[in-house]
């Protein structure tokens, strides 16, 4: 909980529930993903994008499973 606290500013707690609903935790949902679910600081979080509606779940779920394959191939 004091983790989406943090990602979320306090602020929109509706939100951080629905992407936590999704199947997501507050450490994925703060992954800054570009393509290919490869980490990019140059873009936004992944809760960021969702809150400013840049993406829908589903394209967060995509993004966040690309990131775990990767990961577990490694």
């Amino acid at each position: 909980m004091i983790k989406w606290i943090r990602l979320t500013g306090g602020r929109r707690p509706r939100l951080a529930a629905e992407v936590s609903e999704a199947g997501l935790m507050a450490d994925e949902a703060s992954l800054r993903l570009g393509y290919g679910g490869r980490i990019d600081a140059r873009w936004p979080s992944i809760f960021e994008r969702y809150r400013d509606r840049k993406i829908n779940r589903s394209e967060a779920m995509v993004a966040l499973r690309q990131w775990r394959e990767n990961n577990a191939a490694s």
